[in-house]
């Protein structure tokens, strides 16, 4: 019984404290690279390809982690509609952040998962659609 309330604690959605939560950006010097908002309720919308593809996520803590995982698409573009949405995993995660200092995180993108095939897909889609964004990326709180 005592496995099961760890799992619980460890793997359920959370409520972000404001150490973690709002917003995140590339660069405070300039806004028009990459921005992530991290909801305090746990969950929220990712853009993964600009005007193509936005997705609606959980976040999740573990082991000092937060995982970003797939809920559905909250709204496609037409590249983002050739996609079959439905084999894409939403119990393995997209990506992973991690609180480096209290205006400081990492950001690292995954991709999505595809349950048929088990490999990870658009990985590389979602960096050509930002500006000089790598796979793992400081962010910052700018305000």
């Amino acid at each position: 019984m005592r496995f099961f309330y760890l799992l619980l604690v460890f793997c359920s959605p959370v409520v972000f404290s404001d150490d973690i939560s709002g917003d995140w950006y590339q660069s405070c010097e300039d806004d028009s690279g990459y921005h992530i908002n991290i909801p305090k309720n746990g969950h929220g919308v990712i853009e993964v390809i600009s005007n193509q593809i936005y997705v609606n996520t959980s976040f999740h803590t573990k082991n000092n982690e937060v995982l970003v995982y797939y809920v559905s698409p909250e709204e496609l573009g037409r590249g983002g509609m050739t996609y079959n949405w439905n084999v894409f995993s939403t119990v393995k995660p997209i990506a992973k952040i991690k609180l480096k200092k209290s205006k400081e995180i990492t950001f690292k993108w995954s991709g999505f998962f595809n349950k048929k095939n088990n490999s990870y897909e658009i990985v590389n889609d979602f960096f050509e659609s930002k500006n000089n964004f790598s796979h793992e990326e400081e962010m910052y709180r700018c305000n």
